[in-house]
């Protein structure tokens, strides 16, 4: 499944419009706090270049209430985007592994978690497809976590519907490590640096091979101009010939013609 937020527009949108603040007070999910500080918030402030998440484990009351949080597992294989949260096949073998192996046999999935790097608290619409579709059990409860504006709410079923539980500050220990902010921050404009390449230095060899490619053409050019007017004066001398050639033959026959007349 997934939680994908690359359209543009809609990003831009919800990045940009200023929502209202839900009530920092709201009911207290039961061991969340200590999950939160064990797990969660070390995987959320450690990634806030992109958008990580994982799954909660505990135990769901028969009532339908909140449930009761004892765990987390990170979704290690997840696809992680900027804005793109997949929960791939990998990931969710990992997450039953990891569920069968560390945690007793009565516990289980109640519910799941995820970040919004300076998105804000909300559930878009991929995220409400994941939940009512996946974690769609009365106790089930979704954990958002804005880790660069240090927010975080809970969402949970309240009569069918998915409702905002609360949204508060997170815990003020913890912060987006400064190396992963400085590499958010656009580059500062003074920053960039421009290069320009030098101009090709004009060396004697370069001058001397210059010279003489133009020799050589002029050398070519004086050669097709003799040859053209030598086979041009060939020729005409022969076009002359044949001419008093032409013009010769009909006095000579007359010639000959006269001196067998002669007795």
């Amino acid at each position: 499944m997934s939680a994908d937020r690359t359209d543009a527009g809609e990003t831009a949108v919800k990045s940009t419009r200023r929502r209202p603040r839900r009530r920092e007070a709201g009911p207290e999910i039961a061991g969340l706090k200590a999950v939160s500080e064990g797990t969660i918030y070390p995987h959320v402030f450690a990634s806030a270049d992109r958008e990580v998440g994982g799954v909660l484990i505990g135990r769901m009351p028969a009532d339908g209430g909140l449930p009761l949080v004892t765990g987390a597992i990170p979704a290690i294989s997840a696809d992680e985007q900027k804005a793109t949260l997949t929960f791939t096949q990998e990931a969710w073998a990992h997450v039953h592994q990891v569920l069968e192996a560390e945690f007793p046999a009565d516990e289980q999935i109640v519910g799941w978690y995820h970040s919004h790097p300076s998105f804000g608290i909300f559930l878009s619409g991929h995220d409400l497809f994941i939940h009512e579709n996946f974690f769609n059990a009365s106790s089930q409860i979704a954990v958002v976590v804005d880790p660069i504006n240090c927010r975080e709410g809970a969402f949970g079923w309240r009569d069918g519907k998915l409702e905002a539980l609360y949204e508060r500050a997170t815990a003020k220990r913890w912060r987006v490590p400064s190396e992963v902010l400085e590499s958010l921050q656009p580059r500062r404009a003074d920053e960039t640096r421009v290069v320009v390449a030098p101009e090709p230095a004009i060396t004697l060899s370069t001058r001397v091979v210059a010279l003489v490619s133009v020799i050589a053409v002029v050398l070519v050019l004086i050669a097709l101009l003799f040859v053209t007017g030598v086979l041009g004066g060939s020729g005409s001398s022969h076009t002359r010939d044949v001419r008093v050639v032409r013009k010769s033959a009909p006095q000579q026959l007359q010639k000959v013609h006269e001196e067998t007349r002669e007795p």
